[in-house]
């Protein structure tokens, strides 16, 4: 916030504009600067007017500014400088300036400059869209052909399959108080334990032997693909 003239000579509005502008001498700086930096002023948020205001025109240094509150003074100078910044908003300052007809011509450039900006992260969006529609693909025809699974048909009743309910299995109420106290509660959520963890539903309290080759095979019966896990051998490695 320095100019190349004698600053005791200005007013607080001329320094403000002097500021803003970077003016080089006094002939860039209007006749009716006082009116001008005023309006400019009063559009200001309160909170940073009141600084602006005792810097430009009470003349009042940062550490003088800082003193009522215990502030420090690089504060109340980042306060001062903010406050000039956002005077230099270019839509702000055509409004000032010029009137309502550039304000709006500003207004209505940042406005396209904003649905550009959103167009081309809507276009990066669809790409990723796209790209995981495509993994989407590969990793259905790897689970397919994992699961030995000839026809698409056939593919889609397995996925369904893992969204039906424990309660169409015609489960003991045992084994559906002990699935449901753990929050598994659909084939899907069966499947994912015997794959996720060694020993499969034997991680389950109150199940025992009985109760986990009761739900396997009450699972392959209902969808005719078998859950991971051998009851009989639940730590054996898996292939």
């Amino acid at each position: 916030m320095t100019m190349p003239f004698d600053l005791p000579t200005l007013s607080g509005a001329e320094r403000l504009y002097a500021d803003l502008f970077s003016c080089k001498d006094l002939s860039e700086i209007p006749l009716d600067v006082e009116e001008t930096m005023s309006v400019a002023l009063d559009s200001l948020d309160e909170y940073y007017a009141q600084y602006v205001k005792h810097y430009y025109w009470d003349g009042m240094t940062y550490a003088e500014m800082a003193k009522p509150t215990n502030s420090n003074p690089e504060t109340i100078k980042k306060i001062v400088k903010r406050g000039v910044l956002k005077l230099k908003d270019r839509a702000h300052l055509s409004y000032i300036l010029h009137g309502d007809k550039y304000y709006r011509a500003e207004r209505y450039k940042r406005l396209q400059d904003e649905i550009a900006f959103e167009e081309h992260e809507v276009a990066k969006l669809e790409k990723m869209l796209e790209r995981l529609k495509e993994k989407r693909v590969e990793l259905q025809e790897s689970i397919r052909s994992k699961l030995e699974i000839e026809s698409y048909e056939e593919f889609t009743e397995v996925l369904d399959s893992d969204n039906i309910s424990i309660s169409e299995l015609n489960l003991s109420s045992r084994c559906c108080n002990a699935l449901e106290r753990v929050h598994l509660l659909t084939i899907g959520d069966l499947r994912k334990v015997c794959r996720d963890y060694r020993g499969g539903l034997y991680y389950v309290r109150n199940l025992g032997k009985k109760g986990v080759t009761e739900i396997c095979e009450a699972v392959t019966q209902k969808t005719g693909i078998p859950l991971d896990m051998d009851p009989e051998n639940p730590l054996k490695e898996k292939e």
